[in-house]
């Protein structure tokens, strides 16, 4: 789609949405992880950047992205198979860790079926993603209970109208959009969780059908509100 469409700003403005709402809603890591991810960042951002910049997204560049897009061919790939099924086959050591290995080339077969399976992709509109973030209270009854608290704040983000903002309020379906369904969870640490299955497949086209194929597989008795 980018050779054929080039960069497009909804692309990355979906992108940039999706991380803001990922850095917002961040869970909490452990200290040995989170420490080390920050030394890490050092190498890449500013000591005052290393905090959001894997995250936020604030400059735009289609020539970069071109640039890139240079190097991402069929015939410049390198795929690594791992397996135990290899074992016995390799013809190479390497000379750190002692790792049995060998070389040969991709077959012409798979570099055609790479080439025939990256034309059939095909762009979808420019409808902006929508990002739902729900918080609620809870009492230490309902907890106990594992039942839904007060809704202290519905906050619809991301191309969905402002004017449509509620509050203390059940929320109800939304126009044309997936069902909102319900299942108790102990912390504050589902958002990141739940996005995880849908960013891998960007361009899906039929986000609702796997909205909810993913909730009804996730909750044993799902409950709509």
């Amino acid at each position: 789609m980018l050779r054929t469409e080039g960069p497009q700003r909804w692309i990355f403005q979906e992108l940039q949405e999706l991380w803001r709402i990922a850095f917002r809603f961040k869970g909490k890591d452990t200290p040995q992880s989170y420490v080390r991810d920050l030394a890490g960042m050092l190498h890449l951002f500013p000591f005052q950047d290393v905090l959001a910049g894997p995250y936020l997204l604030e400059e735009y560049r289609p020539d970069l992205i071109n640039d890139l897009l240079h190097y991402l061919r069929p015939d410049n790939v390198r795929i690594a198979v791992v397996a135990k099924r290899f074992m016995g086959q390799a013809d190479s050591v390497e000379k750190w860790y002692g790792t049995q290995y060998n070389l040969e080339p991709i077959p012409d077969s798979v570099m055609q079926d790479c080439v025939a399976e990256a034309a059939t992709v095909r762009p979808r509109d420019g409808a902006t993603v929508g990002a739902v973030i729900i918080i609620m209270r809870m009492d230490s009854g309902d907890v106990a209970r594992g039942v839904p608290g007060t809704l202290e704040n519905f906050c619809l983000v991301s191309g969905i109208d402002e004017a449509k903002r509620l509050s203390n309020v059940v929320p109800a379906a939304l126009e044309g959009s997936a069902k909102l369904w319900w299942q108790f969870v102990g912390a504050f640490n589902s958002w990141d969780e739940f996005t995880k299955t849908f960013r891998a497949e960007f361009a899906s086209i039929d986000s609702k059908r796997r909205l909810k194929e993913e909730l009804e597989q996730r909750t044993q008795h799902p409950r709509k509100i």
